[in-house]
């Protein structure tokens, strides 16, 4: 089997096909990388769920985050990550 990444499967009896056809057309496609970031100034308004965008000059990466942490210590600030396996850990 050549897939990566991670499987998801649930039974949802409300869900319809047409209505999966539209939510796949929003969102097909959408993929991301584990990662960690530090977020010096941390933003309380960060919820499990949102998408961040980090853009280092040249390519830019959303990150769905999945983990939060906040940290006060005169000053706010916020460890985000995209949890998920390596491509070394799916194989």
């Amino acid at each position: 089997d050549t897939t990566q990444g991670r499987v998801l499967e649930f039974e949802n009896p409300y869900m319809t096909e047409s209505l999966l056809q539209s939510l796949w057309r929003r969102i097909g496609g959408f993929s991301w990388y584990t990662t960690e970031l530090y977020h010096r100034l941390g933003d309380p308004r960060f919820d499990i769920g949102d998408v961040v965008t980090y853009t280092n000059g040249a390519d830019s990466y959303d990150i769905p985050i999945t983990n939060l942490g906040f940290t006060f210590d005169g000053g706010l600030s916020a460890d985000i990550s995209a949890v998920g396996l390596s491509v070394e850990e799916q194989l």
